[in-house]
């Protein structure tokens, strides 16, 4: 349920064009009204802090949220919105690593593990 609703917060997985400047100083905005930058932000914020609640497991909400969220990553997003998604994702993997293949794996469609493999990170050899 909560997925769904960051989701709807966060909207489409594309950059949003900004507004011109010669038009924001002529309109006025609401102040109940959050920018338009902070609802993919909070969006985004909101699926990173839901798939941390679940550090060593993969509960059957989980595929599909971490999947929609690896869309926001793509080139078009902001820098801090790809930094944190890729980060997220990144500590998805690390987390995950001791049980990938035995259990994690097989809650993941081939789609999804298709969508996720880019995120997967490089081992890393320090002694």
């Amino acid at each position: 349920f909560y997925s769904k609703v960051f989701l709807s917060l966060a909207g489409p997985a594309v950059r949003r064009p900004r507004p011109s400047r010669s038009n924001s100083s002529s309109s006025s905005s609401s102040s109940s009204n959050a920018p338009s930058w902070c609802r993919p932000l909070g969006g985004v914020a909101g699926l990173v802090s839901l798939i941390a609640t679940s550090p060593y497991s993969v509960p059957k909400w989980l595929p599909e949220t971490i999947t929609a969220l690896a869309l926001y990553a793509n080139s078009t997003q902001p820098d801090n919105i790809r930094r944190e998604v890729e980060k997220c994702l990144q500590e998805f993997f690390r987390t995950h690593q001791e049980g990938w293949d035995f259990s994690h794996r097989a809650a993941f469609t081939d789609d999804q593990l298709d969508a996720l493999d880019t995120y997967k990170g490089r081992p890393t050899y320090f002694a």
